[in-house]
């Protein structure tokens, strides 16, 4: 239930960016622009980012996280929500879930903006027009006490315009940071989700700037 829960909040902030006003005019095919995975490595040079995982984290392939994708989809607790996020073009490059069961993880939702969105909407527009909508969508997915704090993060050796999310859910409280990176018309979502805030900024931590020589080292 906690994996399933981290990987609902963690699309909430895409989702709720203006009620997927900020819509591609067509389908978007993000293939060219992923990230690698390999032997637990994910290097993006399209987002110029890249982390090493260790053996206590699962990195999804491709087709594993489509697979989740879908599945959340389906069991999305409220219904409009569902239908959003089927049609909101939004590709998730990562979802990383840790080993010792307690639910946290990390992953990164690619939106293509579009040519006009593309040009116009900075990292710090896209989270004003989304950060109003996001307590609310939460609540309807059972979460209360629901707080969001703007945040500058240093996130890949570059500062980043981010938040802090708080909630409560079943009694337990959850943490997640989210950090936006606007690359050509596309804004990605890193989203770090704990039981712990310390270990949700530590799973930030681990991104370094794309270095394409260190990788072939």
């Amino acid at each position: 239930m906690k994996k399933i829960l981290s990987f609902l909040l963690v699309l909430v902030l895409v989702l709720s960016a203006c009620g997927g006003a900020l819509a591609a005019e067509t389908e978007p095919d993000a293939s060219d622009i992923l990230g690698v995975k390999e032997d637990n490595v994910y290097a993006s040079e399209f987002l110029g980012i890249m982390a090493q995982f260790g053996d206590d984290w699962y990195v999804l392939s491709n087709e594993e996280t489509i697979e989740a994708m879908g599945y959340v989809a389906d069991n999305m607790p409220n219904a409009d929500l569902a239908e959003q996020l089927r049609s909101s073009g939004v590709v998730c490059d990562l979802y990383v879930l840790a080993l010792d069961n307690s639910g946290a993880n990390l992953n990164i939702q690619l939106e293509d903006l579009g040519f006009l969105y593309g040009l116009a909407m900075s990292e710090d527009a896209y989270y004003k027009a989304a950060a109003p909508q996001l307590e609310e969508a939460l609540k309807q997915m059972g979460v209360s006490n629901v707080s969001v704090e703007k945040e500058t993060i240093t996130f890949g050796g570059a500062e980043h315009t981010g938040c802090l999310v708080t909630g409560e859910f079943n009694g337990v409280t959850i943490y997640e940071r989210m950090v936006m990176v606007k690359s050509g018309n596309y804004m990605a979502t890193v989203t770090a989700f704990s039981l712990d805030e310390a270990h949700a900024q530590s799973m930030l931590d681990l991104f370094e700037a794309y270095d394409a020589e260190k990788l072939a080292a």
